[in-house]
């Protein structure tokens, strides 16, 4: 899922109300859930985090409205189900963390509220879509376009399963190669296209992060660029 697509999901998402009918009330009650994926989006990213569909700490939220007024559920027992399986269950419990923990495409959410003789009351289930890690090689060349001397790409990694940049693993090559020494800064590196570089020539950068606990979460991408 490219990072184009969550925005748009983060945008969709904002403005969604989920509504569940229950057999005791005589009007539908209004379910707001929120979620959040506690995994790693670049600084100043303004779309929301997805999980990975494993290993990624999410939370969920919820509150019920009947005619405009917060329902009180804090005497009810409240089961929460993810996949099918029960996650977490208290009195009053209005939201719980899990780990994605099945590889599954999407993680699916039921929440169930019981009375007093263990009947349910009020029920509601939704899917969070989960993602694959990704990268993007950030630069301002329009069209693609690049000019002779010094250049500067940055790696910016989205939904790894981790706290820093630094829990990740870069690795680049310029036409192939391994660009000069990038230690100090292995998400940037400084292509120097020399001036004798011919008018048209083609220049394919890749950039590849892993996770260093976790080296099945790997991403790439690679660009390719034209000399001015």
């Amino acid at each position: 899922m490219r990072i184009a697509q969550i925005v748009t999901i983060s945008f969709l998402a904002s403005l969604v109300f989920f509504l569940t009918q229950t057999s005791l009330a005589q009007t539908q009650p209004v379910f707001l859930t929120s979620w959040k994926a506690y995994n790693f989006i670049p600084p100043g990213f303004s779309g929301k985090s997805l999980p990975l569909p494993r290993g990624t700490t999410v939370g969920v939220a919820f509150e019920i409205l009947n005619d405009g007024k917060i329902i009180d559920v804090s005497k009810n027992n409240i089961k929460f189900f993810v996949n099918n399986q029960k996650r977490a269950e208290g009195i009053g419990l209005r939201g719980f963390r899990f780990a994605t923990f099945d590889g599954q495409p999407g993680q699916t959410i039921r929440m169930v509220i019981l009375n007093a003789r263990d009947e349910i009351v009020y029920e509601h289930r939704f899917t969070i879509p989960t993602t694959k890690p990704e990268i993007v090689i950030n630069h301002p060349y329009s069209l693609n376009l690049i000019d002779r001397g010094f250049n500067y790409f940055q790696a910016l990694p989205y939904f790894f399963n981790i706290e820093r940049i630094g829990d990740l693993v870069f690795n680049w090559t310029v036409n192939g190669a391994a660009p000069a020494d990038t230690a100090e800064n292995p998400d940037i590196i400084e292509l120097d296209v020399p001036s004798e570089f011919s008018s048209g020539g083609n220049i394919a950068i890749q950039a590849t992060a892993q996770n260093r606990v976790n080296q099945l979460e790997m991403a790439l991408e690679t660009i390719n660029l034209t000399t001015r």
